[in-house]
């Protein structure tokens, strides 16, 4: 009967990279000329924001010998999204395995796995997204097995590969320090300072390095190293489209400048109809599915579930300093999977009892539905591959494996007539 159990679930998991893979493929790409221009800025030239990743790339070209620096540009960020991709895919098992892979666990895997933030991801194949992402993951790991300081070293070096990592990373971390000190606690004054002496470290010294890359240098200093950086990024017949010029601009203008041009803008942004839709209905499922887990586990849990969705809706805060709209709207959904995850991990043993609400379940469903067919606008004005005839067609079996799974061995048609969704959790004293 186990090993039974075993193979179905195995059998899930498999339609689940399935449609995962499918995801990826609509938008997956070569990096662009923009990445590719980042990847040969380093250090060389002075402290410049985002150079680090350069700087190593860099020294492995010297070490390694290479001379076709395009091909290796290529290669190392395939490596970097093969990485990436792999553990996005891996919290999504556990947050499945951790929710017994019922029903709506399932879902809100397949909620990911279609969601505009893999299209985005694939499409931005070769920026540093990706790397600030894998460093937030591994700092969330050191936060729940308590290694604070390396948490904090490992947000640090977050900080010099990509300044964004402040408003993706960062607020998952944080959540996930929040709540695995306060889940058994009332959050008083005296309490709250005491969280805030006992992390300080985790929150103070990635901050400071913020500063300092946002702050460094005069004017006349960035002038001369953009000037520099424009001429060396000349010398590469593969940086076209005058990225050797707009990427050494971008990386020496300072966030001020960025701020007074572009906050005008920002209201607009944030109350475009259409990405709030397209972003808030999953966003909405994560936070449901939040929600549920602590509604029954803990007394304050409004309060954690509001400090969540503050969290979530955080990388927002970049349609003040940045244009490129639908990218940024993808971010919610990053931060929305690794509150979840966090909410799963820090809790010692979540059963699923009774059945799961049908409105819930059809919500889920419904989103996915709805992400299988959506057109994400991309960058360079380029467009998702596959038609919706071709989409049936690919995601047509991963899917049917799943679903057929499921409504064989996950009774189904018991769930359909619930509507009520139970879940208990067997806490543990705080040691």
């Amino acid at each position: 009967m186990i090993i039974e159990k075993k193979f179905y679930q195995s059998l899930i998991i498999c339609g689940l990279l399935g449609v995962f893979i499918v995801t990826i493929l609509r938008g997956l790409r070569w990096p662009n000329d923009w990445a590719e221009a980042q990847w040969l800025i380093s250090y060389d030239f002075g402290f410049i924001k985002r150079a680090l990743p350069g700087t190593f790339f860099k020294l492995i070209i010297f070490l390694g010998g290479v001379t076709d620096i395009e091909s290796a540009i290529k290669w190392i960020s395939s490596i970097f999204l093969f990485c990436f991709y792999s553990i996005l895919f891996l919290v999504n098992i556990q947050i499945v395995k951790k929710l017994q892979f019922s029903l709506s666990g399932i879902l809100i895997a397949l909620l990911f796995f279609t969601s505009p933030y893999v299209v985005m991801s694939a499409h931005l194949n070769g920026y540093f997204d990706n790397i600030t992402v894998i460093l937030s993951f591994l700092a969330s790991i050191f936060i729940i097995k308590n290694k604070i300081l390396m948490a904090s070293l490992i947000l640090t070096f977050g900080f010099f590969i990509h300044e964004s990592i402040f408003l993706i990373g960062f607020p998952s971390v944080f959540f996930i320090t929040f709540f695995k000190y306060f889940r058994l606690k009332k959050i008083e004054k005296k309490i709250f300072f005491n969280f805030i002496s006992r992390y300080l470290m985790v929150f103070l010294v990635p901050l400071i390095s913020f500063f300092l890359i946002t702050t460094c240098h005069g004017t006349s200093e960035k002038m001369a190293i953009s000037t520099k950086v424009t001429e060396y990024l000349s010398q590469f017949g593969f940086i076209h489209e005058n990225k050797n010029i707009t990427v050494p601009k971008a990386l020496t203008t300072p966030l001020l400048y960025y701020l007074e041009t572009q906050s005008s803008q920002f209201l607009l942004r944030i109350l475009d109809p259409v990405f709030l839709f397209h972003t808030g209905m999953p966003v909405f499922c994560f936070l449901f599915m939040i929600f549920n887990i602590l509604k029954n586990n803990y007394g304050h849990f409004l309060m954690i579930l509001f400090v969540s969705f503050l969290l979530i809706i955080l990388p927002l805060a970049l349609h003040a300093v940045a244009w490129d709209t639908s990218r940024i709207w993808t971010y919610p959904l990053i931060v929305g999977l690794f509150t979840l995850w966090g909410v799963c991990e820090v809790t010692p043993k979540i059963e699923i009892a009774g059945h799961e609400s049908l409105s819930y379940l059809a919500a889920l469903w419904i989103v996915i539905n709805f992400q299988l067919f959506l057109l994400t606008p991309l960058m360079d004005g380029e467009q998702e591959r596959f038609s919706n005839e071709i989409r049936v067609l690919l995601y047509g079996l991963p899917l049917l494996l799943v679903m057929t799974v499921v409504e064989k061995h996950y009774c189904l048609a018991v769930c359909c007539f619930s509507s009520k969704n139970e879940v208990h959790i067997d806490q543990e004293p705080l040691k």
